[in-house]
């Protein structure tokens, strides 16, 4: 797009809109992220995987004019480590407390996954998964959907064409 060739130049130095690929504004893109490491986004503090949901987000819209939604249906498969970041704060403290030092802070990645959720992002969480760690429906985010298994459903959206990104 225009926009971003002009001040992409300005940002990076002159001649950087030359040396830039773009993909261009398409349809019908579906991206499926692996959500299943532990791992923290140093600055914000959330979980990366989730930190890098909400910048191909912006990055599509931002650059591309690509709405999710109309041209871009965007899901998260939740398990192993990764899905403690879909628990509610209580759920999370319980992972963190022990019994003699009590967690408070809640899921740092809390208010990610509802943003994500409002975006229409669908976002699942690994029933084996649960039942490894013993929680519960009620321990989860609300508009967190469930999947029987995340790798299962990680090799269903592939073998539909969706692209399965693992950060």
């Amino acid at each position: 797009p225009a926009f971003f060739q002009s001040n992409i130049d300005i940002e990076f130095g002159a001649g950087t809109s030359d040396e830039t690929t773009c993909i261009t504004k398409r349809t019908e893109i579906r991206d499926v992220l692996n959500l299943s490491t532990s791992v923290l986004n140093p600055k914000s503090g959330i979980s990366q995987t989730l930190n890098n949901a909400d910048l191909m987000i912006a990055n599509y819209s931002s650059v591309y004019g690509i709405d999710i939604g109309k041209d871009l249906k965007f899901n998260i498969v939740a398990h192993f480590q990764g899905g403690q970041f879909l628990l509610t704060d209580d759920a999370y403290n319980k992972l963190k407390s022990t019994p003699t030092v009590p967690y408070t802070g809640g899921n740092p990645s809390r208010a990610m996954v509802e943003k994500l959720l409002q975006e229409g992002v669908h976002i699942y969480m690994c029933q084996n998964t649960m039942r490894g760690n013993k929680w519960l429906t009620s321990d989860l985010i609300p508009g967190v959907e469930q999947v029987p298994g995340g790798m299962v459903t990680l090799a269903d959206f592939a073998e539909r064409g969706w692209a399965v990104i693992t950060p």
